[in-house]
């Protein structure tokens, strides 16, 4: 029994052992493979940080007929596809994709649409594909489903649409009044917004999508990761002292049973690690949010007594 005891314990602590060591994949595809993975002419690829960036070249024709609805649809066509989803699936650390259509022979800026991995699960991906599909299919017959495509992708991502071709920001359909852009400029690339956290601006590109800078994150990270060694520490002595005093092991299978204790010291650290930092990101959307929501109520004048 003891025997068989020591043998499922030292099973253990390797299975332990090599989830612990298994590091996130954080590669980036090169830009020639995204560029092949799309297999378009008219995609051009750039992977910054861990972010791509698809460059669209937007026939004039296309948005002269349809005007300011194909001139938003453009970034959508694109996003949402199969070829998106699997880089996110083949690239763990990918943050997001952005794509940019552009016009012309000056490349004028048409629209961008920033997705990023966290907005859109399994089941809003088959459902995103299955309006960006019917979009593409039949589109030029049925205007309406590149209206509903346009609204899919205004509420699942971050989005501009240049004022040259986008006049209006509260232009009407069928369906009743059209969601505001997000930025409507012909600068669209200076967007800048205010980091939740510590308050800075920064261009939007360089935020999350909690709205937290690089820097914020990072140092959210460093005081999770400090905790998280207290915490593994405890933990492994903790475990070491109940093996001294009550598993009383024999000098032959001390090795496995000190894997054990640094297997469990370091698993625990790095639970211990993203559960705080998970928890503290939540606790800052929701101050944010109710700052927000503050805000709002402050700049609001009071209605008319009656």
């Amino acid at each position: 029994m003891t025997n068989r005891l020591i043998i499922n314990v030292l099973a253990m602590s390797l299975a332990l052992g090599s989830l612990a060591c298994e590091e996130a994949d954080l590669a980036m595809p090169s830009e020639d493979a995204v560029e092949a993975l799309y297999s378009s002419s008219d995609v051009a690829a750039r992977v910054t940080g861990n972010i791509v960036e698809l460059t669209v070249n937007q026939p004039t024709r296309h948005v002269r007929r349809g005007g300011a609805l194909w001139a938003k649809v453009g970034p959508y066509i694109y996003l949402f596809t199969n070829e998106t989803e699997a880089l996110f699936q083949a690239y763990p650390g990918l943050s997001g994709v952005r794509v940019i259509t552009r016009t012309g022979r000056n490349e004028t800026e048409v629209a961008r649409a920033f997705l990023h991995r966290e907005s859109l699960n399994e089941l809003t991906w088959r459902r995103s594909k299955n309006i960006a599909g019917k979009a593409r299919t039949e589109g030029t017959r049925k205007p309406v489903l590149l209206e509903d495509l346009v609204d899919w992708g205004q509420e699942h991502t971050e989005y501009g649409y240049s004022e040259d071709f986008v006049s209006s920001p509260n232009e009407r359909s069928a369906g009743g009044p059209r969601r505001r852009p997000l930025v409507i400029r012909k600068d669209i690339g200076s967007l800048e917004a205010a980091c939740q956290r510590c308050d800075g601006v920064h261009p939007r590109q360089d935020l999350d999508r909690l709205l937290w800078c690089d820097a914020c994150q990072e140092a959210a990270q460093r005081r999770a990761a400090g905790q998280g060694w207290y915490v593994g520490l405890a933990i492994g002595v903790a475990l070491a002292l109940w093996i001294w005093l009550y598993i009383q092991p024999s000098n032959l299978v001390i090795g496995g049973w000190v894997g054990t204790v640094l297997a469990a010291f370091y698993v625990s650290a790095r639970v211990t690690r993203e559960v705080l930092y998970g928890v503290e990101r939540v606790r800052g959307e929701a101050a944010g949010e109710t700052a927000g929501e503050a805000a709002v109520e402050a700049e609001t004048p009071d209605g008319p007594d009656h």
